[in-house]
């Protein structure tokens, strides 16, 4: 019992030695000697942090953890300071060591490093400007965390009089205050930021920092940004100046960057000195630059704006603007620029709340103006009107022409259209209502283009009929006359079962109904947001669910219903593209372009028309594919969609329902019905035209019903070169492209050839076809030339379908191996070419009964089909790139034109 007892004591001092010596390695640091002032230590890789030493002098103690820094042994060197450093003579270091530079606190390139300055201050005193006088110089890609402290006293002619920071680092100031410091003849007060640098400072102040330069090139009195990045969170800039009226940004100037402001404060950020230049002073200055403010309150200063900005978007967001009677402008535009101001108050102010030329898109929202300019020029717009939606004017002067104040206090009920705003956080705004369709579009567009904004979701409450073909021919809601999606913009359309018409009576250059701008992130719901979709296929339609209707485009550039530009991503949801019109162009429902990608969830592509007069000669112009859908270099799945009674109205007009010009289309379950020629024409030859088209890029159909298409026949009774009228209609053409079809029907289709691939060397067609039906149909089902190696029939039945005697009268018509696997023959006839090149592999088997490379008319017939699908590869290809469908701008309008 007693050695029991003496093990269990062991084990217990054992685990007692190891709690002890796991607690001493959390346990702090030692407390430092009193006469230390600097420690240093450093973070291991496995984020332990270990003492390296303590000094009682302040220059050995920098080199050493400069040196430390720059051996890459540890992650980071960290730096605890427990005294002020205050330079000797305005001097730091005697440039001995890696931490100095011209007598200067020296971080070099490439190091990672974390300061504690635990209250303290690094002053350095200078009475006078030093060429290199700043107090600190961060070299390129570093990585500098500095906390809780002050930094004052640089004066500098070269660069900043606070913190100098080059190119590509990486500074966060915590709780640090930039205090005293000059730039003399130089940029930046307190810091300056240069190129693809970013700075996050948490709290702390700017405060009694000072630019002096006679030269207008002198900006930012306390931060300086060029083409860097500055987010500031709770920072307080007071009393900064610029001692001319030639300097920009008392306060800050930023040019080619960005900048963030939020919940900071300004007050008393002033010019020293008035002058009789031409130039103005200002708090803030942003060039070419994006600027952000948040929450942030604006007080009095003695300059002459707060904000000057020139070719800059600028955002403000529930912030104060106050007490501003020695300031001529809150806002001044230097050069055209987009503002966006939101839930923000101008009050108790003589001053102006913006002056010069805005952007189009620039709005303010639920603002509140007070005690502001009471001359009448409280607004100086020029150029475009700014919109002004929900805001108290109070006793404000508004006289401005330029000033669209909409007021959106009608009840639901009496509505036409309700905008929603997400915000970037996730949360949601209350829904605005407007009795307007086009003030209400042009608002929420205006929102979508600020970038502000998660998304905007705008609900129709109404239908909308354009007036004499035009929605509206001005706002930022609209393009050459049609609704409009800028780019970039995220918006949400719901159309609650109503129609959107634009009633076009001739075409137009951009007669489209909806035109989608590139990078564009839309989607619509033709009923509203979360309604199930209704398929096609099914017998039975949700209860509920509306649909929503897009038509009456009549456009000769683009799309007749909606134009799908660049890299956008859009996705309708049961939303019918029905009764539109492509003169002369690509895509009567919907043309989608390089790289943009559409979803198409239930709804319909019917009754669009492809309208073009290009016949069979030697002058075509191939202007006129896709009646339904036209897909270039873009990807489009279209799931539960009918495509219906689309025409063209000649020949030589491909892809009546559907053309794939090197895009990637997948139909799902759709359903294809009577597409076809829209009328008979008397002119001597017809050449052919097809109604699924496949030109390069990949073509997929699952589980579709593609029934009673190509509806008007011509036989070929005399040669073609006598006179006598000819038509060879397809179904679907195929020409260079991989092809996929599952469990698909093919029924009662007229007079087409069902697969096509053009005799051409370079034209070779890849696919695979698996479990689907083809009977009832009346010509050649088979017409194959040109393929790859192993393309396949598998588990597919033929039946029951009539073969045109123009083609040899039989049903397939092989040029190339092609493998029957599983398949059911039916009555099936060949040719004896088709019998070369069919392999049967467990199906059945029927006779040849003509010879396609014999004597007589049968041969001449082959040689023509074979020279007009040359024809048509031939053109194509030249043409394929000739015209890009784009809305015209007013900077290439005219060349546009010329080019048509």
């Amino acid at each position: 019992m007693k050695k029991i007892f003496a093990l269990l004591m062991t084990v217990c001092l054992l685990v007692g030695a190891l709690c002890v010596a796991a607690f001493a390695a959390e346990a702090p640091q030692d407390a430092p000697d009193p006469d230390t002032v600097m420690r240093v230590s450093a973070l291991k890789n496995d984020d332990t942090t270990v003492k390296i030493n303590d000094y009682t002098n302040f220059e050995i103690g920098w080199n050493a953890a400069i040196d430390t820094a720059l051996a890459n042994s540890y992650k980071r060197v960290i730096v605890d300071f427990y005294a002020n450093w205050n330079a000797a003579g305005s001097v730091f270091g005697s440039d001995s060591g890696n931490g100095f530079d011209n007598e200067t606190i020296y971080i070099p390139e490439g190091v990672n490093i974390t300061i504690n300055l635990n209250e303290h201050t690094i002053d350095r005193a200078l009475n006078e400007y030093m060429y290199d006088g700043e107090v600190m110089y961060i070299e390129d890609d570093s990585d500098v965390i500095i906390n809780n402290g002050t930094i004052k006293g640089g004066w500098s002619a070269n660069g900043a009089g606070g913190i100098h920071v080059k190119d590509d680092v990486t500074l966060t100031l915590n709780n640090v205050n930039i205090v005293g410091n000059t730039a003399d003849d130089a940029d930046g007060g307190g810091i300056s930021l240069e190129s693809d640098s970013v700075l996050t400072m948490n709290g702390g102040r700017f405060e009694n920092n000072l630019l002096i330069g006679a030269s207008k090139g002198d900006c930012g009195g306390a931060l300086y940004v060029s083409g860097g990045t500055a987010i500031l969170n709770g920072v307080t800039f007071k009393n900064n100046l610029t001692q001319y009226d030639s300097n920009e940004g008392s306060a800050i100037y930023v040019t080619g960057g960005e900048l963030t402001l939020n919940e900071c404060t300004f007050e008393g950020n002033s010019l020293q000195l008035q002058s009789t230049t031409p130039y103005q002073s200002s708090v803030i200055y942003a060039k070419n630059s994006t600027v952000s403010v948040n929450e942030s309150t604006f007080g009095n200063h003695h300059i002459d704006d707060i904000f000057q900005i020139s070719s800059s978007a600028l955002s403000i967001e529930s912030s104060v603007f106050t007490g501003a009677a020695n300031t001529d402008d809150f806002i001044d535009i230097k050069a055209e620029s987009s503002v966006y101001v939101t839930d923000t108050i101008f009050t108790d102010s003589s001053a102006r709340v913006i002056a010069g030329t805005v952007a189009r898109d620039s709005f303010f929202r639920n603002c509140t103006f007070n005690n502001t300019a009471d001359d009448g020029q409280t607004f100086a717009i020029s150029g475009d009107p700014i919109e002004f939606y929900d805001c108290n004017f109070g006793n404000t002067k508004h006289d401005s022409e330029y000033i669209n104040i909409v007021l959106s206090n009608v009840p639901k009920e009496d509505a036409l259209i309700g905008i929603t705003i997400i915000f970037k956080d996730g949360t949601t705004d209350s829904t605005y209502y407007y009795d307007d369709l086009v003030y209400g579009w042009n608002i929420a567009i205006g929102y979508a283009a600020s970038g502000l904004y998660d998304r905007i979701i705008v609900d129709l409450y109404s239908d909308w009929k354009a007036v004499d073909g035009e929605f509206c021919n001005d706002g930022i809601g609209f393009s050459y006359d049609a609704i409009y999606f800028p780019e970039n913009a995220r918006v949400t359309l719901n159309m609650n079962g109503h129609t959107i018409n634009r009633a076009m009576t001739t075409w137009q250059y951009n007669g489209e109904v909806i035109c989608i701008d590139e990078n564009a992130d839309v989607i619509i719901n033709g009923g509203k947001s979360g309604d199930p979709i209704v398929n096609a296929k099914d017998t039975v339609k949700p209860a509920g669910v509306e649909m929503g209707t897009i038509t009456g485009g009549w456009s000769a550039n683009g799309a007749g219903g909606i134009h799908i530009l660049d890299n956008a991503k859009v996705q309708l949801n049961n939303v019918r593209v029905d009764g539109n019109i492509a003169d002369d162009d690509n895509g009567g429902g919907i043309a989608i372009y390089d790289g943009a990608s559409l979803v198409m969830n239930g709804g319909s592509l019917n009754n669009n028309i492809l309208d073009g007069n290009a016949y069979f000669n030697w002058d075509i112009t191939w202007s006129a594919r896709g009646g339904g859908l036209y897909a270039n270099d873009a990807t489009a799945v279209l799931n539960g969609v009918e495509i219906k009674n689309n025409k063209s109205q000649s020949g030589f007009q491909y892809g009546i329902a559907v053309f794939s010009d090197y895009g990637d289309v997948t139909l799902n379950a759709c359903v294809i019905n009577g597409n076809g020629l829209a009328y008979e024409n008397d002119d001597d030859f017809y050449a052919p035209q097809s109604v699924i088209d496949a030109y390069g890029g990949k073509m997929t159909i699952k589980d579709c019903n593609v029934t009673n298409n190509c509806d008007y026949y011509y036989s070929l009774e005399e040669n073609p070169y006598g006179g006598a009228k000819s038509f060879l209609s397809i179904l679907m053409r195929m020409d260079d492209a991989n092809v996929v079809i599952e469990n698909s029907l093919f029924e009662n289709n007229r007079s087409c050839i069902l697969m096509y691939a053009p005799d051409t060397i370079w034209a070779r067609v890849n696919f695979a076809i698996t479990n689907s039906k083809f009977i009832n149909n009346t010509g050649t089902t088979l017409y194959l030339i040109d393929l790859a190696e192993g393309v396949y029939f598998e588990g597919c039945e033929f039946n029951n379908n009539v073969a045109s005697k123009d083609i040899g009268g039989v049903d397939i018509a092989l040029g190339s191996n092609v493998i029957f696997r599983d398949c059911n023959m039916g009555d099936s006839t060949y040719s004896d070419g088709a019998k070369t090149h069919a392999t049967f592999e467990n199906s059945s088997d029927t006779k040849v009964v003509a010879s396609i490379f014999g004597e007589g008319s049968l041969a001449m017939i082959f040689a023509l089909l074979a020279l007009v699908a040359s024809g048509v590869s031939i053109f194509l290809v030249v043409y394929y790139n000739k015209k890009k469908a784009v809305p015209v701008t007013a900077d290439n309008a005219e060349e546009t034109v010329e080019e048509e």
